[in-house]
């Protein structure tokens, strides 16, 4: 566990987590669409070999970022987009967000534990996984970050 002002977006890793309270968050930017998208489909890559469950919620607060998310300043999760039950990992999870990620703009999700109970892994930016968002069959946006493509990932843990 961690300070509760400890940013620990760096690390290879993403987790929720059964000791205390862990979030962790992702964003991305979308921009150059002409028209509303028909299918938007997240994938994040489950590192643990256990059978696992998570929750993603849409998070309407942007203003955070990658080096100065913490516990303390979290946003506040909005509505709940999916719970993922009975995932196996090591393995990729996809899911599909059309209904949130409507257009051009800026998009955050948090990922969390549904009942607190176990732990699970995800990989991050910096890890051999990086989360995507796919538009419309287009690639993947963190095939892009390095292309004006702003996609940040964050990791929190309670104190």
């Amino acid at each position: 566990l961690g300070a509760p002002n400890q940013n620990y977006g760096t690390g290879p890793t993403l987790h929720t987590r059964n000791l205390g309270s862990a979030l962790s968050f992702l964003q991305f930017t979308v921009t150059d669409l002409a028209e509303a998208p028909t299918q938007v489909i997240l994938g994040v890559y489950v590192e643990a070999t256990t059978t696992t469950e998570f929750d993603l919620y849409a998070v309407a607060d942007n203003s955070w970022t990658e080096s100065g998310l913490t516990y303390n300043n979290q946003p506040a999760l909005g509505q709940l987009l999916d719970s993922v039950t009975a995932v196996t990992g090591p393995s990729w999870v996809f899911i599909d967000v059309s209904a949130y990620v409507t257009g051009n703009g800026v998009y955050s999700f948090a990922l969390a534990d549904p009942d607190n109970t176990q732990q699970t892994v995800f990989s991050s930016r910096e890890g051999s996984n990086a989360p995507t968002l796919t538009i419309d069959g287009t690639p993947p946006l963190q095939d892009r970050c390095d292309s004006g493509i702003s996609c940040i990932w964050s990791n929190l843990t309670t104190p």
